[in-house]
């Protein structure tokens, strides 16, 4: 379902031990060094992938749409390719109308299932994509601000900082070393 690179690049985003909501309205990731309890973070655990030793992904209650997307043919499914996609091409200009052809559905169906799956439209989906890599790049890599903008797709520094303190809370000066 998600590649190694996927899982990867979302275990150096999520801190140990520490919960995290994933765009996908309802699902809950937790990157845990040592079992932990469960209560009050997911209420239906439906699925756990073990990665390997005592890593693992727990989903939460929406655990179904997950479900969903190994069924062939499904709109889950489909939104699920094209979250696949843009998580590989987060720093490319993308249209809906390219990602709705991908996916072989209508634009105006695409956007409503995206919306309805994710909770988000597909370009605040890509942005949020870019703005955690973004933030990777700048707390754990070392990069500068603009460095990080410009790698993860954004033409506009200024632009960039303005979306990630709207997203994060904090100018990106807050994450850097």
């Amino acid at each position: 379902m998600f590649s190694t690179e996927t899982i990867e690049r979302l275990l150096k985003v999520i801190p140990h031990n520490e919960t995290y909501s994933y765009p996908i309205e309802g699902l809950v990731i937790r990157h845990a060094d040592q079992p932990f309890c469960y209560e009050g973070i997911i209420q239906e655990p439906s699925i756990c992938i073990v990665l390997s030793g005592e890593r693992e992904i727990q989903l939460g209650e929406q655990g179904g749409k997950f479900k969903a997307m190994v069924n062939n043919g499904s709109h889950t499914k489909k939104i699920a390719q094209a979250t696949h996609y843009l998580q590989q091409h987060f720093s490319e200009t993308i249209t809906v109308e390219t990602l709705a052809n991908l996916s072989g559905m209508s634009l105006s169906g695409f956007h409503s299932h995206f919306k309805k799956i994710t909770s988000l439209s597909p370009l605040q989906y890509q942005k949020s994509l870019r703005l955690m890599e973004a933030r990777r790049l700048i707390a754990q890599e070392g990069r500068g601000i603009t460095e990080a903008a410009y790698q993860v797709g954004y033409e506009s520094p200024s632009q960039f900082s303005r979306e990630y303190k709207r997203y994060f809370g904090h100018a990106p000066k807050g994450d850097t070393k």
